[in-house]
């Protein structure tokens, strides 16, 4: 059952475990399944949720970025449905083959109301955050946008659909200068 796979039992100790506890859980699961380059031609288009309210969905913030398809992959394969939202800036479309995509800007609060209404979602995992740090010194105003206001309207959100359990993942702190 999914509840004894090790995803389902890590999402369900997300709110017992600190923030540094989960993003490292949450980050060494997609590394250590990178073993496939989404590029690669030969993935499988799985079968997925087309909009139903369901009980395994999982938001998935960047679902269509490198490591939101890995993330989402990883999902799928421990029986969750993952709901790739993406705006498209950065992702690829081809690249969502686990999971419904919606193509949504994080600052859309109605647009996120739909999706979080339509999929009623266990849990969102954000990976949408802007992550150069040099383009960050060039156009502050643009990354505080993204990855404040934008993230401060997903929780809102999620909280007002009772979604309770949130990772916010990124990497952008980990590169640069």
């Amino acid at each position: 059952p999914i509840t004894e796979m090790p995803l389902a039992r890590t999402l369900r100790t997300l709110p017992r475990q600190g923030l540094t506890a989960t993003v490292v859980a949450l980050l060494l699961m997609i590394f250590v399944g990178l073993t496939v380059h989404p590029e690669a031609d030969e993935l499988p288009q799985a079968p997925f949720n087309t909009g139903k309210p369901c009980s395994n969905c999982v938001i998935v913030t960047g679902g269509a970025g490198y490591v939101g398809v890995h993330t989402c992959k990883m999902l799928a394969e421990h029986g969750y449905t993952p709901v790739a939202v993406d705006n498209m800036s950065v992702g690829k479309r081809r690249l969502v083959r686990w999971g419904p995509l919606e193509e949504v800007d994080l600052l859309d609060r109605a647009r996120l109301h739909e999706v979080y209404s339509k999929y009623t979602p266990i849990a969102t995992i954000h990976l949408a955050a802007k992550a150069l740090v040099e383009e960050s010194m060039r156009h502050p105003m643009m990354y505080y946008t993204n990855n404040v206001a934008a993230t401060t309207t997903l929780a809102e959100v999620a909280l007002q659909h009772n979604v309770t359990t949130m990772v916010v993942a990124s990497s952008g702190s980990l590169y640069g200068e």
